[in-house]
């Protein structure tokens, strides 16, 4: 056994993956009941090209989903951006040069250039946060090709909710509407903080809880090394 005296821990193991999110649902309102397919995106993710166009080809579909760019269900929006660039530049660009000093600033410009560039208004996609707490939590999003071209001709809707259940044709929500699926995609998210923790002894797990409640990922970390050695451990 070797011990090492370290300053910092950085741990590059990812935070969203391994632990999905189920979520919960009561007495017979769960997938039990629906007579389609119930997975969740991690499941998804791992299929290739050609199983996934086959699974989605000619069927309903619903996502389930706590951000942006789902058809029919909408819980909690985020930003979504339709590349990496902002008026040719890319976003690093205004938060890695003098335009961070002004973050609130630089963020209010974003968002106009987000809201002229697309419908987010007209289908209820606007956040009610700033653009900057999603890109400093990586939970922005980007934009499919063609996505509002697909919604602007009917194959993608949207439908925000706060209470939704299965019944054996789709889901239903708490307005009483239905819809009907052949495949619903639980695209709920990982609990990083679960999968994090599990390193640690629990003394030691609150460590990895910062007071804001957003977890810190990799972006500006090589300015806590100036002068330090470094040691990856794969």
């Amino acid at each position: 056994m070797q011990w090492y005296g370290l300053e910092f821990i950085v741990v590059c193991m990812g935070k969203y993956g391994d632990v999905p999110i189920i979520p919960k649902y009561r007495k017979k309102r769960g997938p039990e009941v629906f007579k389609g397919k119930v997975m969740h995106s991690q499941e998804y993710n791992e299929l290739s090209r050609d199983k996934s166009c086959q699974l989605l080809k000619g069927k309903k579909v619903v996502v389930v989903k706590k951000g942006n760019l789902v058809p029919w269900l909408l819980r909690l929006c985020h930003w979504i951006v339709p590349h990496y660039f902002i008026w040719g530049l890319p976003f690093y660009m205004f938060y890695s040069t003098r335009f961070s000093q002004q973050r609130k600033a630089t963020s209010k410009i974003i968002e106009s250039y987000l809201l002229w560039k697309l419908p987010l208004v007209k289908y209820g996609l606007k956040p009610d946060h700033p653009f900057e707490e999603d890109y400093a939590s990586c939970q922005m999003a980007i934009l499919p090709n063609s996505f509002f071209m697909e919604a602007e001709k009917g194959n993608i809707n949207f439908k925000r909710a706060s209470n939704w259940w299965f019944w054996e044709g789709g889901v239903e929500f708490d307005d009483k509407t239905k819809i009907e699926a052949d495949l619903v995609i639980l695209a709920t998210g990982y609990d990083g903080k679960k999968k994090l923790r599990a390193l640690l002894p629990q003394q030691f797990s609150t460590f990895l809880e910062f007071p804001s409640g957003i977890m810190p990922l990799y972006r500006y970390v090589y300015l806590f090394f100036q002068g330090r050695k470094l040691s990856i451990i794969f």
